[in-house]
């Protein structure tokens, strides 16, 4: 199964779909589609705060399951948490995709970015969070963007 963390409902790229909220007020008004829209195209959405969003990746990714997390880790309050929690509940592998904070300025305007990565930086990251995991981490889209790979060895 594919595991999308991060995405919003319209760019869900996995069976389920798991988007982080920090705006409670909006993360109220979205589970309000949640009720209404609980599958798009067959796919589960969760709208989820921090807190939830570890509970619901604890409660949905299986032992070899692939998560993928396209430019979200950057917006959560605590990265570390949400891949240490994909790792504890035994994902087969993870694809996470961040601005290189060397040479992409957007992620410096983003005032929604709560990190920045360099490849050394997301490397570290991947490597405390997820131990037992073989981490690469490379540069990709002419550089502006960091893929960080992490499988089960």
């Amino acid at each position: 199964m594919i595991i999308d963390v991060g995405a919003s409902e319209l760019a869900c790229r996995g069976d389920i779909c798991l988007i982080y909220s920090k705006d409670t007020a909006k993360e109220r008004d979205l589970k309000d589609y949640d009720a209404l829209w609980p599958k798009r195209d067959g796919k589960k959405v969760y709208y989820a705060s921090l807190k939830e969003l570890v509970e619901k990746i604890r409660e949905n990714v299986r032992t070899g399951d692939v998560v993928i997390a396209v430019h979200s880790i950057e917006h959560t309050d605590c990265p570390f948490d949400v891949l240490r929690a994909i790792a504890e509940a035994g994902a087969g592998e993870l694809h996470v995709y961040v601005p290189n904070a060397v040479v992409n300025d957007a992620d410096w305007k983003d005032e929604t970015h709560v990190y920045s990565f360099t490849a050394p930086a997301l490397g570290h990251l991947l490597r405390r969070a997820m131990p037992g995991y073989e981490v690469h981490v490379e540069p990709v889209f002419g550089g502006r963007d960091l893929h960080g790979y992490a499988k089960r060895e």
